[in-house]
């Protein structure tokens, strides 16, 4: 059975009762409160270490297209982590691999659940992303990457994915060139969303 101590708050008040954990710490162990009185050993995670990192499969298809010109899910990356601590931050990082017709623009973002975050400012009519991409003349495919470090404050699972917008009406595709020439000035490609979650 836990042994208990009464700590006098020094206020008219009363008193907060708190209970001691029934076994000993181990080596560099803190004592943690749970808001209620019951106290308990806890590790602090290691400051700007790398707890844990995740990653779903790559995708490796050339079939993904989108005309959308409103931001739009890339089907596949999309990856859940569950943060240790409240305090803890994610590292976010990708890159896609995009064609586009000639001249033309695709947008990236990263999304947190159902909020974009890593993006520019709110500035007239332009599409506040993370990244873009924008093919020359010979409508190759460009890489298109990204990164972000996010405070989610929360150590319930939260989920990262990437969204991407077209110019116009025009069709972009996932881990290939517009023309997608089979000759070998053109290539295979793939695209990945990669989330870490950093000790602070």
């Amino acid at each position: 059975m836990a042994s208990k101590i009464i700590v006098d708050q020094l206020e008219k008040s009363g008193y907060t009762t708190l209970t001691l954990p029934s076994a000993n710490a181990t080596a560099n162990q803190y004592i943690k409160n749970d808001g209620a009185g019951a106290l308990s050993w806890a590790t602090l995670p290691g400051s700007g270490k790398v707890l844990q990192a995740l990653q779903p499969t790559a995708i490796t298809s050339n079939t993904l297209t989108t005309t959308s010109t409103a931001f739009v899910d890339i089907a596949g990356l999309t990856v859940a982590i569950t943060p240790s601590a409240v305090a803890s931050k994610v590292l976010v990082l990708f890159n896609c691999m995009i064609g586009t017709n000639s001249g033309w623009h695709a947008h990236v973002r990263i999304v947190r659940d159902s909020t974009a975050i890593g993006i520019g400012d709110l500035y007239g009519s332009r599409k506040q992303s993370t990244s873009e991409a924008s093919a020359g003349g010979a409508a190759m495919c460009q890489p298109t990457p990204g990164m972000f470090l996010d405070s989610p404050s929360t150590t319930s699972a939260t989920t990262y994915k990437l969204q991407w917008a077209a110019e116009s009406a025009g069709t972009i595709w996932l881990n290939r060139a517009w023309t997608n020439t089979d000759n070998a000035n053109f290539g295979t490609f793939i695209s990945t969303i990669t989330v870490m979650e950093i000790g602070v």
